[in-house]
């Protein structure tokens, strides 16, 4: 028989929510909550949301109020850490505070130190579960997941082929991940962003907690899972070879539009649905939620709270330790920069990789619409082409191009240009914030054309690349666009590195 929660326990579990919910408030809103094929740990969000879920729906049974003066001084501390790790993290570490999120790591401490103020050590060792789970939206626990992407892009891009090839007839060769036919000048590469290893780790970050507490036997629980698992990746290898299908018999456009409809989010939410309905096969039930709730009979638990506080008066003193740290963890960081430090830093590495990139993870102007993308896969190589326009109605193209081959900062969009048949009017050497940049103008098509552009190397989730980035403007009338687009790119680099 479940021991009957008091009214205060509920009290003091909200305001632990609450002051996660302000001390982190800029944190988790420079989060995603969306799954990305391109971020390998963008399911730190499904991460953060379920730790909130269980606090407030599954534990509150194990939780007893303790006015023990060790605990509280205790849960003092871990919550001044996570204070003092947002305060002067940024100085200490640099850019690899904001590359590495350790605002993320700040949180999870934060909300051990909030149930060690109020509940003391036992409580927080019947919480291991909730300890552990937390610390899996800090980035830096999921990074090993990037380094397996490619392994399984060749993989999945082997099945695909033998099913497309032996199954469906189509004349298609593969070399590594690259598909190629003889009816088609542009190839077709099975990414590491194909594999939705993203939605994987996101299915698992939703169904592990939910797994955790169900009714049923461990084995039962595994083998839910383990379906689970096999069944996203099944949905995968189903949508890329249905895209290689499209880009066989109706072109690359039709299938790159279907590949880009169908991306890890539509595998996440399938996957989870069918996990959802599923469960009774396995012999799981749900957990008995009656009574145990944080919100279970809250009218009453209002009422009778200020009397549960009454036997309990020395913990009078954590509500205030409480909102006086959540309020000062909210003051002092600039989260500004953790947009911009997850896209460059000065190294070269060697285990660089192309990454795409996604107009949500880049500084453009809020005031600029986006019109259109299109996105370019080779051999080591991704191009992204973005298409705005200005509040004055002038269209901007910006080409970002990210390779896992060093020369790529050496790139020379002169030769580029030539081999299009444009004709080189002139070229300058430009600094955007010190770092090299080049000005060039040119004609083609009866217009006049600037572009401004330079190279640089960056991370984004970890995983290092090099990227060249470019501004272009035309018009008709033959006049150069040259100040406006250095100033638009000095400022673009100044967001990503303020």
């Amino acid at each position: 028989m479940k021991n009957k929660p008091s009214h205060a326990e509920s009290i003091a579990i909200a305001m632990i929510i609450a002051g996660l919910a302000i001390a982190f408030a800029p944190s988790l809103l420079e989060t995603g909550w969306n799954i990305q094929d391109n971020t390998a740990s963008s399911f730190g969000g499904v991460v953060i949301i379920m730790a909130f879920v269980q606090l407030a729906f599954f534990y509150k049974e194990k939780f007893k109020l303790e006015k023990n003066t060790e605990s509280m001084a205790a849960g003092t501390v871990l919550l001044a850490a996570s204070i003092l790790l947002l305060a002067i993290g940024p100085s200490v570490l640099g850019t690899g505070f904001w590359l590495d999120r350790y605002d993320l790591l700040a949180l999870p401490i934060f909300l051990l130190g909030g149930i060690t103020l109020f509940f003391g050590f036992d409580s927080l060792k019947r919480l291991w579960f909730l300890a552990l789970y937390s610390f899996a939206a800090w980035p830096v626990i999921s990074r090993p997941l990037s380094s397996i992407e490619p392994l399984i892009a060749k993989t999945t891009a082997s099945i695909v082929y033998y099913i497309s090839t032996g199954l469906l007839g189509l004349q298609v060769q593969l070399s590594e991940a690259s598909f190629t036919h003889a009816g088609c000048s542009m190839d077709i590469v099975v990414a590491p962003e194909c594999v939705a290893i993203s939605a994987v780790a996101g299915l698992l970050a939703f169904v592990v907690p939910m797994a955790y507490f169900m009714k049923g036997s461990a084995k039962n629980k595994l083998a839910w899972l383990a379906c689970g698992i096999l069944l996203i990746e099944v949905l995968n290898v189903l949508r890329i070879t249905t895209v290689i299908n499209m880009w066989y018999y109706e072109g690359i456009d039709n299938a790159l539009e279907l590949f880009h409809a169908t991306g890890g989010v539509m595998l996440f939410n399938a996957s989870v649905l069918a996990m959802l309905i599923s469960y009774p096969l396995f012999k799981l039930g749900l957990p008995d939620l009656r009574g145990i709730a944080l919100f279970s009979g809250v009218s009453k638990t209002l009422v009778k709270a200020r009397e549960d506080m009454k036997k309990n008066r020395a913990l009078l003193a954590a509500p205030a330790i409480m909102l006086v740290i959540a309020t000062a963890a909210a003051l002092p960081t600039d989260y500004n920069a953790v947009h911009a430090y997850s896209w460059i830093t000065p190294a070269n590495p060697e285990d660089a990789q192309p990454i795409h990139a996604a107009a949500a993870s880049l500084p453009f102007d809020s005031s600029w619409q986006q019109l259109g993308y299109e996105t370019y896969y080779g051999e080591g190589v991704i191009a992204t082409k973005f298409v705005f326009e200005q509040p004055s109605e002038d269209q901007v193209q910006v080409i970002v191009y990210s390779s896992s081959n060093q020369s790529t900062l050496e790139f020379n969009a002169e030769e580029v240009l030539a081999q299009d048949n444009y004709t080189m009017a002139s070229e300058k050497q430009a600094s955007i914030n010190g770092l090299r940049g080049t000005i060039l103008e040119y004609e083609g098509g009866g217009a006049h054309f600037t572009t401004v552009y330079w190279t640089q190397t960056y991370y984004q989730d970890g995983v290092p690349s090099f990227l060249a980035i470019g501004f272009t403007k035309g018009n008709y009338a033959g006049e150069s666009s040259e100040e406006e687009l250095l100033a638009i790119a000095q400022e673009f680099e100044s967001r990503m590195n303020p």
